[in-house]
């Protein structure tokens, strides 16, 4: 039975893919795999259809909780006064009047787009599989830095 016209549809994975048979067949050019913070660990496509949403390709990168408040907008219903929301609409990101996200926490990772710290700065634009670090120590520092104040923020550790 065909879903009604006004049905949103979303697809998307959680995770990179594992690298069982070989990296190469599921993840290439990117380095990891699920359950990494490395980008094959990472980074999924994801796909939106329905009604208000313009069919195109979009680059820039974006969160997994950014979908709720963008459900939220295209469905038309306002998000409940008082609740927290991690995520931001890409309804203005589809429209062509914003942009992705720029910095998204990952544990023992922090993205600022298009630079990932994981111990060693990496340019994910120029090199997606983050095999050679970007030798800035200013950006080094202000990167471990930003990433240590947002563990002490997310990440409870037991006393």
């Amino acid at each position: 039975a065909a879903l009604p016209a006004d049905t949103l549809h979303l697809i998307v994975s959680d995770n990179g893919a594992m690298l069982s048979p070989t990296p190469e067949d599921y993840n290439a050019p990117l380095r990891g795999e699920k359950g990494e913070s490395w980008d094959g660990g990472v980074r999924v496509l994801a796909g939106l259809s329905g009604p208000g949403v313009p069919q195109q390709t979009i680059d820039d990168p974006v969160a997994i909780q950014d979908f709720y408040p963008t459900l939220l907008e295209l469905a038309g219903i306002a998000l409940p006064i008082g609740h927290p929301l991690d995520g931001e609409s890409l309804v203005p990101l589809m429209n062509g009047t914003g942009t992705g996200g720029n910095e998204f926490f990952l544990y023992d990772a922090l993205i600022q787009w298009p630079y990932k710290f994981r111990g060693e700065v990496y340019d994910l634009v120029a090199d997606p599989g983050e095999t050679t670090p970007v030798n800035d120590p200013v950006r080094v520092a202000a990167m471990k830095a930003r990433l240590a104040a947002l563990k002490k923020v997310y990440v409870s550790t037991p006393d």
